[in-house]
């Protein structure tokens, strides 16, 4: 049986989740703090909690065999509100998979109350299931921008990765980043980044809600974000990495907000941007002063998703545009929407995506409603 989650549930996920990806790198201890703290936070204590729209369960005679994470998101489509439905967290217990539970379990998400249902970090498996039942991939949102602050540095980076080679990865990035520095004195160094106009300050949920509108109204599609759900999305924008987060907004001379940036400085060397936003008439400028500060933060590169209106002026700055390993999958009835997606006349973010309903992240202390309603549940499990 297909069924909405319910808060008894939540203990049980438990064991799913070591069923179908083992224990995580902290391990049983790390579930509890997943499962007993965050996934209740997440799915059960947010903006939009009366909204039909809830994560599913497969219910094998009181074994939860099947889930499926669903999380509303207001967007704004031609100047009327409507609603997306982000899915995460789907899967299905190995010993069920022969019984047509995935197929159910995801013909029941895609047919609730929402305009637009998106998976926009999908595998192999979730992208399989949503084809088959309707949804399309959406190319202009599988690009990804790359580009190298200190290129000797980003090889050195890259080889770490390699299993025999991650050892050395402290002695090569700090040989590697005076490497950089020498060959940044050349002329015409093509990697070079130059000194930004602009400058910056701590972003606050303040200028969000006060310049969004104003930045994303080129847009026909664009989330919403008011007085009522902006502490929620702020939050989660410090969850989206257990590294170092980067928020500014970028200023003019007169101290005008003409955009901000969002990205992590990432232990590994090769920092990801999570949200760009930015005045079109000012647009270059914002990223010039993106590269000079994670440059400034010791980054030897940046990456970060770009819709495809957006790709010139990230090439201009000399980044290296390729197509990304994951797949975004887009399932609406209304196929204006759809064509809206494909074009690329839209604003949706890794803040908007299923990144910010990552269990692996940080989580945060639970309001006393769901702490003192999920230990009932737990006590009776």
């Amino acid at each position: 049986m297909i069924r909405t989650l319910e808060i008894d549930d939540c203990p049980k996920l438990k064991g799913l989740h070591v069923d179908v990806w083992g224990l995580p790198p902290k391990g049983w201890s790390q579930l509890v703090e997943q499962y007993d703290q965050l996934f209740p936070r997440l799915f059960l204590e947010h903006p939009w909690c009366d909204s039909p729209i809830k994560p599913l369960v497969s219910d094998a005679s009181g074994r939860v065999n099947g889930l499926v994470g669903l999380m509303p998101r207001p967007l704004s489509f031609k100047q009327q509100q409507i609603t997306m439905a982000v899915t995460t967290q789907f899967c299905v217990a190995r010993r069920d998979r022969g019984k047509m539970v995935a197929v159910q379990l995801m013909h029941k998400a895609l047919k609730g109350s929402q305009d637009l249902t998106i998976a926009d970090e999908s595998d192999g498996d979730t992208a399989r299931f949503m084809m088959a039942l309707g949804a399309h991939r959406i190319p202009a949102f599988e690009i990804t921008w790359f580009r190298p602050l200190q290129p000797i540095a980003t090889i050195a980076a890259f080889a770490a990765r390699l299993p025999k080679l991650g050892w050395s990865h402290p002695l090569t990035r700090s040989l590697s980043s005076r490497l950089d520095r020498l060959t940044g004195l050349l002329n015409r160094w093509p990697f070079d980044v130059n000194d930004s106009p602009l400058s910056a300050i701590p972003l606050t949920p303040e200028i969000v809600l006060d310049r969004f509108n104003a930045f994303t109204s080129d847009r026909t599609l664009r989330p919403v974000y008011n007085s009522e759900n902006i502490d929620w999305i702020w939050q989660r924008t410090s969850c989206l990495s257990e590294n170092e987060m980067r928020r500014n907004a970028v200023v003019d001379d007169n101290g005008e907000v003409v955009g901000w940036y969002i990205y992590e400085v990432a232990k590994s060397g090769i920092g990801q941007v999570f949200q760009f936003i930015a005045k079109p008439e000012s647009a270059s400028d914002v990223l010039g002063q993106l590269l000079a500060d994670a440059k400034s933060q010791g980054l030897a590169a940046i990456t970060g998703r770009v819709d495809s209106l957006n790709v010139p002026e990230f090439a201009s700055h000399r980044g290296l545009i390729h197509q990304s390993t994951s797949q975004f999958l887009a399932h609406s009835r209304n196929p204006e929407i759809l064509e809206t997606l494909q074009r690329g006349d839209a604003h949706l973010s890794v803040v908007e995506g299923e990144r910010s309903l990552d269990l692996g992240m940080r989580s945060d202390e639970l309001p006393p409603a769901t702490a003192k309603a999920y230990t009932k549940a737990a006590e009776s499990a």
